[in-house]
């Protein structure tokens, strides 16, 4: 039983411990310590370690320094409030995240019969607090992935420059956190590419978004139109490239949704297929 565990063994208290030195070694490659449910799992694992211990060294009688135990809580009290003064602002940044989603679905909803101007208000409302999040927890990438997306949604009606540079500038500031999240890079090739002046920097985001996800169909045919665009013979022949690993990409999902289901009518298609039909057109003339 546990007692009979507790009182023979020392793995205890040493799995604890290397279950502290795992738990910091994983937020040093990917922090998640401010989220309530990691931080009190963090805390709980802590206070076992320090009652296994505690215990072991009693039937152990094993003498420990006066100061060891005093030190130790005191470690755990500063940490403790420092976890505490991360979490109240974390929570409280993703209330506001969960009201500016709110808010922005109202916005961009086209079924909805709410007036343009109260939609406006809305989508402000939203890029509002947006902000108001980033500022109460800076370490979160979530509130500034959001103010891009709720940023991005303007550019459907006429945006000026300074809005252009300004949402770049927010997009570059989010990239800096999720380097690998080819949505973002699409975003940012997405609303630049019908900027003659922006179109060059719209293919650089392409590019970054490719070699995160190439087998994205929609990121495909839009990176390989606006190499094409662009006319010059490098980028038509990578356009070629990209266009002829997409319909590849197509090919093999298709393989293998007919292996899976044996009827390839259940298979609900990732690319348009006018996207696939212009694809394939567009290289016969290549």
């Amino acid at each position: 039983d546990y007692e009979t565990v507790k009182n023979n063994h020392y793995w205890l208290p040493l799995t604890a411990a290397l279950g502290i030195a795992a738990c910091l070694l994983q937020n040093s490659i990917d922090f998640a310590l401010f989220q309530p449910s990691i931080g009190q799992l963090f805390f709980v694992i802590i206070a076992l370690t320090i009652a296994f211990a505690s215990t072991y060294t009693q039937q152990r009688h094993t003498n420990i320094p006066t100061w060891a135990k005093p030190v130790a809580l005191g470690c755990c009290l500063i940490t403790a409030l420092l976890w505490i003064a991360v979490v109240i602002p974390f929570s409280r940044s993703h209330r506001m995240i969960e009201e500016a989603q709110i808010d922005g679905i109202m916005a961009l909803n086209h079924e909805t019969t709410l007036p343009s101007y109260q939609k406006n208000n809305l989508l402000n409302s939203a890029i509002n607090k947006a902000q108001k999040a980033q500022r109460l927890c800076k370490i979160d990438p979530a509130p500034l992935k959001l103010h891009c997306q709720l940023i991005s949604a303007l550019f459907n009606n006429h945006t000026t420059t300074p809005h252009l540079n300004a949402f770049q500038a927010l997009l570059d500031k989010t990239i800096i956190l999720n380097r690998h999240n080819y949505a973002l890079y699409k975003m940012g090739g997405d609303v630049l590419a019908s900027y003659l002046n922006k179109q060059a920097v719209a293919l650089n985001y392409y590019r970054r978004a490719y070699d995160c996800y190439p087998v994205s169909p929609s990121l495909a045919y839009a990176y390989g139109k606006l190499l094409l665009k662009s006319k010059a013979p490098n980028n038509i022949a990578l356009a070629k490239k990209v266009f002829t690993d997409s319909l590849k990409y197509e090919d093999a999902f298709k393989q293998q949704a007919l292996e899976m289901f044996g009827d390839q009518r259940s298979w609900d298609f990732r690319m348009d297929p006018k996207n696939t039909e212009e694809i394939t057109s567009l290289l016969k003339k290549l």
